[in-house]
């Protein structure tokens, strides 16, 4: 459209002049939420704040504010643990996690490792990752047994308290590759 064709009056230019009103951002902000933006248009807009055409150019920041920035960006943050953090969930933890981190599994698991001399009962490898497996009944059902077992505990506990799921002969050595080929079994001796 060119420019100079459409004289605008006194009232017109006062009204674009005026601050626009909450409702009327909120307005625009909502009609523009969902847009996507091309990559072109982004570079534009970099370009058009960078160097001496950014507002803060030439405003070097003092020495409190930049310590300021370094404390909020180094460390951990508390503000964000526990509830405060927007990935919380509520305190859900898997029991599995609960108990394969629990001190009683990695003593079973070192025990098992120790008895088969670290190496892999069926391929008979050494110095590779190895895995402790149930062998004689599988972990979900020694868990889901625990916990019927004792329901008035809580399912941690009633685990750490079963005596099956920690027995030394149930436990079998095996190295990643083994291991994984037993996660289709699906045996329930």
């Amino acid at each position: 459209m060119p420019k100079g064709v459409y004289v605008r009056t006194e009232d017109a230019k006062r009204h674009m002049r005026k601050p626009k009103t909450k409702a009327h951002c909120e307005h625009i902000r909502q009609g523009k939420l969902g847009t996507v933006f091309s990559k072109k248009w982004k570079e534009n807009i970099r370009l058009s704040i960078s160097g001496s055409k950014n507002p803060n150019y030439g405003h070097p920041r003092d020495a409190a504010t930049r310590l300021k920035i370094k404390i909020a960006n180094s460390g951990p943050k508390p503000y964000l643990r526990g509830k405060n953090n927007p990935n919380w969930r509520g305190g859900i933890y898997p029991l599995v996690k609960r108990l394969r981190n629990c001190p009683v599994y990695k003593a079973w698991r070192t025990a098992v490792f120790k008895r088969d001399n670290y190496t892999c009962r069926r391929c008979n490898k050494r110095g590779v990752i190895l895995n402790a497996h149930h062998h004689k009944k599988r972990w979900s059902i020694l868990v889901k047994e625990a916990i019927k077992q004792n329901p008035c505990m809580n399912p941690y506990d009633a685990c750490i308290c079963y005596a099956p799921l920690w027995r030394l002969s149930n436990g079998i050595t095996l190295c990643e590759i083994c291991h994984n080929k037993t996660k289709g079994d699906c045996h329930e001796r």
